[in-house]
């Protein structure tokens, strides 16, 4: 998982902004992993997460 690590995201200013996937990348990653796999089994389309969401408008 150390090789998949990404430097902060930084502001304007320098100051580094944290967030989820920063934080706690595996658990992002297995949540993301659950939700393709519920689409794919389910057939929900046009149901996103909040971060899929904030990236798409």
């Amino acid at each position: 998982m150390d090789e998949c690590r990404r430097e902060p995201f930084k502001t304007r200013e320098g100051k580094e902004i944290i967030g989820p996937w920063q934080s706690h990348p595996k658990r992002m990653l297995r949540h993301k992993a659950m939700i393709q796999c519920a689409r794919l089994a389910f057939g929900f389309a046009g149901i996103y997460d909040k971060d899929e969401a904030e990236r798409i408008v």
